[in-house]
């Protein structure tokens, strides 16, 4: 029990220029589910290049979601001392 403080980094090569909303779910081992935060985080996105030989996904495939990988990294943790 306690607060902890993480560092998320995404990459976004490939990424389709337009709006994203995530949500995040909270998860131990053996996908013991905890919680959810529904659509926590908005951001518009434009490449500023384009490279033609990078595949980008297409919004047009409705594709609904999907999962990026991220790097998740510790920068703190205050655990609650009774």
């Amino acid at each position: 029990m306690g607060e902890h403080e993480y560092l998320i980094t995404v990459p976004l090569q490939g990424l389709a220029a337009g709006k994203y909303r995530l949500s995040l779910d909270l998860e131990t081992a053996f996908n013991i589910y905890h919680d959810r935060l529904e659509d926590c985080i908005s951001f518009d996105y434009s490449p500023l290049l384009r490279n033609q030989e990078q595949p980008t996904l297409q919004q047009s495939w409705n594709a609904g979601y999907f999962v990026l990988p991220a790097v998740v990294k510790r920068v703190r943790s205050f655990e609650n001392v009774t």
